[in-house]
């Protein structure tokens, strides 16, 4: 019995080891409810969850980037990039990049 439950613990912290996620999970397809000039940043944290990074520019402007990657030995390597960008007032201006990797 003992032995037993010995590999089944061992079983399950390389099971659980084998699996990594940086950064946030968000839906990636959830982007597709911002709309440029309604949008807010409020809104796009809303429905993304907070950004990973901010780039304020010159003229007030910001870019907000979300990330994450996910790494599995069970499925391998998925993840998400979108950047938005933002106006002086907080309202989206248009999505900059958008790149998605599925298992």
């Amino acid at each position: 019995m003992y032995t037993s439950s010995r590999l089944f613990i061992i079983g399950l912290t390389f099971a659980i080891a084998a699996c990594t996620t940086i950064g946030n999970k968000f839906d990636p397809d959830r982007v597709d409810d911002l709309k440029p000039g309604i949008s807010t940043i409020a809104d796009a944290t809303a429905v993304l969850g907070p950004p990973a990074f901010q780039s304020p520019d010159s003229n007030g402007s910001r870019l907000l980037q979300w990330h994450y990657t996910q790494i599995s030995a069970f499925s391998g390597l998925s993840g998400a990039d979108i950047g938005i960008l933002f106006d002086d007032t907080g309202r989206m201006i248009r999505v900059t990049h958008s790149f998605v990797q599925s298992r």
